[in-house]
């Protein structure tokens, strides 16, 4: 499900173009974290149940969360990648340098193997 895109590395302030292979998650893995966050608010709306007081006000907002909390999840984890991986010329020292993210959430941050200066990837990518 590897799929190329040109994406944008930042060298202090200099933004320079590279191609990179990015994958993203699958359906079925963004229904489970999407299924999680549900889990985690109806959990608690279950435990607070059994505090008194604040059973009166916690346990119907996790409850009406829980939904909310799910299709926040599912859309934000559409949109991020699984894997970048790439290469680019470091406009320091002039040579081809290494990048890979996996499960990360941005800003993606690497530096260069060879001057050790530092760079970002930029996110969101442009379609290739």
């Amino acid at each position: 499900m590897d799929k190329p895109v040109v994406v944008f590395a930042e060298f202090a302030g200099k933004v320079v173009p590279t191609q990179s292979l990015v994958e993203f998650y699958a359906q079925n893995e963004i229904v489970k974290k999407a299924s999680k966050a549900l889990a985690v608010c109806w959990a608690t709306a279950a435990l607070t149940i059994f505090i008194p007081i604040i059973h009166l006000v916690l346990t119907p907002i996790a409850f009406i969360a829980g939904p909310f909390a799910a299709l926040f999840v599912f859309f934000k984890v559409q949109k991020l990648p699984r894997l970048i991986e790439g290469s680019v010329v470091c406009q320091h020292c002039q040579k081809q340098t290494h990048f890979r993210f996996h499960n990360m959430n941005p800003r993606y941050y690497e530096i260069c193997e060879h001057c050790r200066t530092g760079y970002e990837v930029l996110w969101p990518a442009k379609e290739a």
